[in-house]
């Protein structure tokens, strides 16, 4: 965990601030909504799909930078 997370927080805290809120709004502002109805549409039914999918599997993988990271089973 980076330890810039901690320091915000600690921000928060030290200067009286809303945590909830704040965690709130830096959540909001990390989500990636698409600007279209279509496109929001998809992005929820390729959600679904993937986690059907996972469900039914017994491994499943995911690849990021090139690197192979087990999300569920073990490497076989």
């Amino acid at each position: 965990m980076s330890a810039g997370r901690f320091v915000w927080l600690g921000n928060l805290m030290h200067y009286g601030l809303c945590v909830d809120t704040a965690q709130e709004s830096l959540l909001n502002s990390l989500a990636i909504v698409p600007d279209n109805a279509m496109a929001r549409a998809f992005r929820d039914h390729a959600g679904r799909l993937n986690q059907a999918i996972a469900g039914g599997a017994k491994r499943v993988y995911f690849t990021v930078a090139g690197l192979l990271v087990i999300l569920k089973g073990k490497r076989g």
